[in-house]
């Protein structure tokens, strides 16, 4: 596997041998740090879109907006953080079936047809804030 800094220098070899790419190697070099750190990477305009997608009612992907309850929140916001359900279980001090329970009711009630919609529930209802990358 290749560090960081080897990424770098051969993204900045690739740029040169190909003429004057200085925005691309910008945002490819922006891309890895950040799949790097957070495993994850968005583009500026792809966050925008994230967050003003729920603003456009014509849009909504969801059946739903019931209200969640704080812990149907604490679950969500763990889980947009990538935690297990076990290991909200265990930061929660509930049982693993009884997150999966909370997940489900908060898939139910939104709509949502997967833990990736829940994510985009989350982010477009501003449960959740994207980190800056």
């Amino acid at each position: 596997m290749l560090s960081i800094e080897e990424c770098k220098l051969a993204i900045n070899k690739w740029g040169k041998s190909r003429g004057n790419f200085e925005e691309v190697k910008k945002q490819l070099i922006s891309a890895v740090e950040s799949v790097h750190e957070y495993g994850i990477y968005f583009t500026k305009v792809d966050q925008e879109i994230l967050v003003n997608y729920k603003g456009n009612s014509k849009r909504s992907i969801f059946i739903n907006n019931e209200d969640l309850s704080k812990r149907e929140i604490e679950v969500l916001k763990l889980i947009c953080d990538e935690y297990t359900s076990q290991e909200i279980a265990d930061k929660l001090f509930i049982s693993k079936r009884t997150v999966e329970g909370h997940r489900q009711k908060v898939i139910d009630k939104i709509g949502a047809k997967n833990t990736v919609g829940l994510v985009v529930y989350a982010i477009t209802n501003k449960l959740y804030t994207l980190p800056d990358f």
